[in-house]
């Protein structure tokens, strides 16, 4: 019944972001055949990370709170990552591509 309550807490806090940083919740909806869930998904990673923290109601809470936000960064850092890899993949074959040309020449 407590790890219950923890996530019930981690599930508000990040309930409250997502009220705070949008002004309104987002329902779940279909597009396309997607399932986009809206809401329920940072809910749900709240209170996954409200029952990993030290079980106490305010981390749980705070977890929560920040939880998908840690989340959403840890994949904008890996984006960036795969668009900076790609960029220095297309300099290089770039610059091989001038020096091939200096040969021929």
């Amino acid at each position: 019944m407590y790890l219950l309550i923890l996530f019930v807490v981690g599930m508000a806090g990040a309930l409250i972001k997502e009220i705070l940083k949008d002004g309104y919740i987002q329902l779940p909806y279909l597009d396309g055949g997607k399932c986009y869930l809206g809401f329920l998904g940072s809910t749900f990673i709240g209170g996954c990370v409200g029952l990993a923290v030290d079980h106490s109601y305010l981390t749980a809470f705070l977890a929560g709170y920040v939880g998908f936000s840690v989340f959403e960064s840890i994949l904008i850092r890996k984006k960036i990552h795969q668009i900076s890899r790609i960029v220095s993949i297309s300099i290089n074959i770039n610059d091989a591509v001038r020096k091939n040309k200096k040969i021929v020449r």
